[in-house]
């Protein structure tokens, strides 16, 4: 998680105020951008995260998991790649599902932090 200092957000960020529930879940696991705010006290208890990442998961209410092997820990870790399977909450509903790439979906560029 990175770090916010001010009482303004930055262009491109915004303030969420859903920290305990399903939607900080898939944003975390959609490897979104996220800020807690700090003054020189201490944490505010403010979170921001960035506009782009907020809308796609939005739009795509996914959790992003992976199917592992059953030893543990996995023998063959670099077989696990984050976003083979996502988990979909719907209501009471738990749905895990395998996710095929197709062109019609689409991709967003991440960069390394």
């Amino acid at each position: 998680m990175d770090l916010f200092f001010g009482n303004t957000p930055l262009e491109g960020w915004e303030e969420i105020n859903f920290i305990d529930d399903d939607s900080f879940i898939i944003l975390c696991s959609q490897l979104s951008q996220v800020a807690e705010g700090r003054n020189a006290q201490g944490p505010t208890g403010r979170y921001f995260v960035k506009t782009e990442d907020l809308q796609f998961a939005t739009q795509y209410p996914v959790l992003l998991a992976h199917q592992a092997p059953a030893t543990v820990p996995p023998q063959k870790p670099e077989e696990m790649l984050i976003g083979t399977h996502g988990v979909i909450l719907e209501g009471d509903t738990i749905r895990l599902c395998l996710l095929v790439l197709r062109s019609s979906m689409p991709m967003r560029k991440r960069t390394a932090l």
